[in-house]
């Protein structure tokens, strides 16, 4: 019967369930301690690679001084322009016509190969922050 076991074999699932709970005592310990590193790392990391990020991103949007030069040069030709119709209507003054000027922001294909291949480092070094956090409470509760 299943039931019916003598003291020779409860003394060999003993010997064998002290032995599997040291196991893995020191295999949960281990993961511990791996997942530990991993996610001191990863803040680590992620922290140095915000600081590059920060400098950098602004090579991504348009120079400020350069648009307000922009948008001036564009109201003296609005402003021309508005000249030359009053001026239609009072031929005694003359103005030279000037197309409007147009903005050309360009972005440097190195700056956005960069910001991108930054920007996916921060994103696997947050995963792997995300699993080790996720490995760490299941073995919390194993």
């Amino acid at each position: 019967m299943i039931g019916d076991f003598n003291d020779n074999a409860n003394a060999l699932w003993a010997l064998q369930l002290k032995e599997a709970n040291s196991h893995d005592q020191a295999r949960i310990q281990s993961l511990k301690d791996d997942m530990d590193g991993v996610l001191i790392f990863a803040g680590l990391f992620s922290a140095a690679l915000t600081s590059f990020l920060v400098d950098k991103i602004h090579n991504l949007q348009p120079d400020p001084a350069q648009q307000m030069v922009f948008y001036q040069q564009q109201n003296v030709a609005l402003l021309a322009q508005i000249s030359q119709q009053v001026s239609a209507l009072a031929p005694q003054v003359s103005i030279s016509s000037a197309p409007l000027p147009t903005y050309a922001f360009g972005l440097n294909p190195s700056d956005v190969r960069v910001n991108v291949f930054w920007f996916m480092s921060l994103v696997f070094s947050l995963s792997a922050a995300l699993l080790a956090t996720l490995v760490q409470q299941w073995v919390r509760d194993y």
